[in-house]
């Protein structure tokens, strides 16, 4: 893809160029502007790097910086990586026997092995070049695009690297589907290193032309709750823990669904509750997503209705097929692998061919996840293949539906369960319950949650908590989570 297509030159030819494209905070960037940054970064980058090569940026929290070098960075020819690690990330580039460049503000070594230049983040100034490491005589067909650290459920970033093409087709297919024009307002909580962030809010908003208000994922729920009111915000998508304080928090109101008519959910399972809480608090109907950074948004329930039970469909353009799970009789429980083919997905993992192989099989890409398949072809959710199992008498477990039950009992704000196999202990699962900061009463509590697991033919550790740690997009950090109970 050359420079006179792609993310940028779509940029360029918005005709409302002196619309607010981004805000954040007080500061407010227009189509135009935005436009004129990325181009700095463009022209700065060109004479230096050649197409493919990539160039690793400190992660900035301003919304505005962050897309203007990530468009510049791929017009230029480069593939982007905004890195919150940044010493280890240049040392993972540096052992892979490839040039590289970066833009920071920190001081870096140049002699790190294929560092080939360094730019300023804030003046956009070369600091650094060498001159001998501006030749790359070693062959290789990556293309401009972009990376993401992302670390799913196994807490090592990935590096999903996709192409500017195929981003730029992924996105556009994504915007006809939702109906998406210059006249939506979109509201992003999610950090603009993350696919959620980036593909489904930001990328979405420059295609269309409309403008994507960015807020701080810490900040009160209520504080999120008002700024979709105040911004009149048609379009946003959140995990289901997000909703969930919104739906809680005194700033909640049934005017919210007058005009947030596109509310999606993905990257956690949506609980009945949820859907009826912020239908009931915020007269919002919540629509069901299903993704992976690797291959984008695969299915979806898109139907603006009261979804209570999970159906999801692949989207026009994917195919899916479901293979069994070891120990799991397919034809008894009708659960089973995904795997999705595409026309535009990730081309794998940077530097990792083993695992891109792994991942990536004659087009199709495999999930890790398990679902369950309805007689009307729909699909639901049950969490990683590591979260299904059998129990001592021959039932289907999963964490997915324990989660679901579990947090709908009062003053449990958030569930994360482990399989068997998952904790290496004795006790067959092990269960974490996140309580509302209410003084609930911790005795109660824990007697409904053995219950719920007696009914599912299950025993196992209960831990109630006050607090735990989350991922950068307010996930539960399950590593850390999974780390602890092991060591308890």
């Amino acid at each position: 893809m050359s420079d006179a297509r792609g993310f940028l030159a779509a940029l360029n030819s918005m005709p409302q160029q002196d619309q607010d494209a981004l805000h954040q905070g007080r500061r407010h960037t227009t189509f135009g502007e935005l436009s004129a940054a990325a181009m700095a970064w463009r022209d700065a980058l060109a004479p230096v790097i050649d197409e493919g090569d990539v160039v690793v940026v400190d992660h900035h929290p301003g919304a505005a910086d962050f897309v203007a070098a990530l468009l510049g960075t791929m017009a230029a020819g480069g593939v982007h990586l905004a890195s919150r690690t940044r010493h280890p990330a240049w040392d993972r580039l540096s052992a892979l026997g490839r040039r590289w460049h970066a833009i920071t503000d920190h001081d870096i070594d140049p002699d790190l092995p294929e560092l080939a230049s360094v730019f300023d983040a804030a003046t956009r100034k070369l600091r650094y070049c060498n001159p001998t490491r501006q030749c790359d005589v070693t062959e290789h067909d990556t293309v401009r695009g972009r990376i993401l650290e992302t670390s799913g459920s196994s807490g090592e970033p990935k590096w999903v690297y996709w192409t500017e093409e195929s981003l730029f087709a992924d996105r556009t297919d994504w915007c006809q589907q939702l109906g998406l024009t210059a006249d939506d307002v979109i509201i992003n909580i999610h950090p603009l290193d993350f696919a959620h962030g980036m593909d489904v809010h930001v990328l979405a908003g420059l295609l269309s032309g409309a403008p994507t208000v960015h807020l701080d994922a810490g900040l009160p729920a209520s504080a999120h709750a008002r700024a979709i009111c105040d911004w009149n915000g048609t379009y946003m998508s959140a995990l289901p823990s997000h909703y969930d304080a919104i739906a809680a928090s005194p700033a909640a109101s049934e005017r919210m669904g007058e005009h947030l008519t596109t509310a999606l959910t993905g990257g956690a399972l949506l609980t009945p509750t949820t859907a009826r809480l912020i239908h009931q608090r915020c007269g919002v109907h919540l629509r069901r997503l299903y993704g992976a950074t690797e291959c984008g948004i695969m299915c979806a329930d898109l139907r603006p209705q009261l979804q209570s039970a999970a159906e999801l469909r692949p989207l026009p353009g994917v195919e899916i097929r479901v293979r069994p799970i070891h120990g799991i009789d397919a034809d008894t429980y009708r659960v089973g692998e995904p795997e999705f083919r595409r026309a535009h997905r990730a081309e794998g993992y940077w530097g990792h061919p083993d695992r891109t192989q792994s991942a990536f099989t004659d087009g199709w890409y495999r999930s890790g996840d398990a679902v369950m398949v309805h007689d009307n072809g729909a699909i639901n959710v049950l969490g990683r293949i590591d979260d299904v199992w059998t129990n001592n008498h021959g039932q289907l477990c999963s964490a997915g539906v324990l989660v679901d039950e579990i947090t709908a009992l009062d003053e449990v704000d958030e569930v994360v369960v482990f399989a068997p196999t998952a904790t290496g202990a004795d006790t067959p699962t092990t269960v974490l319950c996140r309580l509302a900061p209410t003084g609930a009463d911790l005795g109660r509590i824990h007697l409904r949650v053995t219950e719920v697991m007696n009914s599912c033919g299950l025993i196992g550790k209960i831990t109630l908590m006050s607090d735990w740690p989350k991922t950068s997009v307010g996930k539960p950090d399950r590593r850390a989570l999974l780390a602890w109970c092991r060591a308890s």
